[in-house]
């Protein structure tokens, strides 16, 4: 029963980066610097190069503000 727990969590964590670091603490004994990680590093420095700004200017543009 344990084992099987633990794979789904393992799994889970594999799957969802905010469950990475409550899996390495509570199950592992690993002690992580945050709670939590929302984007992992590695998905964060695939992402591509911004263009330049000229080659955005005209497009419809959206703003967000997180208080």
């Amino acid at each position: 029963m344990k084992r099987d727990y633990l794979e789904a969590e393992c799994r889970a964590a594999q799957v969802e980066p905010r469950k990475q670091n409550a899996f390495k603490r509570l199950h592992l004994n690993v002690w992580t610097r945050t709670t939590d990680v929302w984007i992992p590093i590695e998905w964060w420095k695939a992402c591509p190069a911004l263009p330049p700004a000229e080659a955005l200017a005209g497009l419809p543009v959206a703003g967000g503000l997180d208080l």
